[in-house]
């Protein structure tokens, strides 16, 4: 679950995927609600919001949350979305991207597994 606010300096980061949970209201309604009082001091400029999304799991793969975005809850004609891959999201998309040949072997093998399982429930 991830929901993204991004201002221009400062940049003003709200709420963290260890505070997130699901909410009945629109998408961006709390976190604009808490964040309401600043904006007598500062100016704040909301470029993307990304809705959150929950993502399908497979058996014996760990899941966690994390504070980065995706462009998975915009791509909504395909499934239930699953998002794996090697590497490390830390440096995802950046620079210094690397993952080591060992990672991407094995990747291989849990695309295998991961494919038969979700084969399973169709």
């Amino acid at each position: 679950l991830r929901r993204d606010l991004a201002a221009p300096a400062p940049v003003i980061s709200v709420g963290d995927a260890t505070t997130a949970r699901p909410s009945a209201e629109p998408p961006g309604t709390s976190h604009r609600r808490a964040i309401a009082p600043l904006e007598r001091r500062v100016t704040i400029e909301y470029i993307l919001e990304v809705p959150p999304v929950q993502m399908a799991t497979v058996p014996g793969f760990e899941s966690a949350v994390f504070p980065y975005t995706t462009d998975i809850p915009f791509l909504t004609a395909w499934g239930r979305p699953l998002l794996f891959g090697p590497g490390s999201v830390h440096v995802a998309h950046t620079a210094g991207e690397c993952v080591a040949i060992a990672e991407l072997h094995a990747a291989v093998e849990h695309y295998v597994t991961i494919a038969k399982e979700l084969l399973t429930r169709t």
